[in-house]
């Protein structure tokens, strides 16, 4: 049997979720990688950076665009504070993904939205 956690832990990892998050000096970030993990886009969150209901976080104020600064494909993503520790990563794509960007085809120099992010605490 796998363990399992209930509904009040859940929302108690939520919680420490976003205070790692926002935790720190400044804002924290989303960063957008190749599955050879070579960084393609860095988007600022904002901070507070999510809203929570119960053991689910939702992105504030997404969308949220950036600058790529480097070319690839993205695959994944992760969180990270703004000391640049990684507080959890995921998939990365235009849809059934963790992350959802609106390309996942970046180029150098091209504008890179991010348009959806969710936490759920595992159950």
């Amino acid at each position: 049997m796998a363990i399992t956690h209930g509904s009040a832990v859940r929302g108690d990892l939520a919680q420490a979720v976003l205070d790692a998050v926002d935790g720190g000096t400044g804002a924290g970030k989303v960063v957008v990688m190749t599955a050879a993990d070579a960084v393609l886009a860095t988007i600022a969150l904002q901070d507070p950076s999510y809203s929570r209901s119960g053991a689910v976080l939702t992105a504030l104020g997404v969308p949220l665009s950036t600058t790529a600064t480097g070319t690839g494909t993205a695959a994944k993503a992760k969180v990270v504070d703004s000391d640049d520790t990684t507080i959890y990563a995921g998939s990365c794509g235009m849809s059934d993904a963790d992350f959802i960007i609106d390309n996942t085809s970046l180029v150098a120099g091209q504008t890179v939205r991010l348009t959806a992010m969710t936490y759920t605490a595992p159950v």
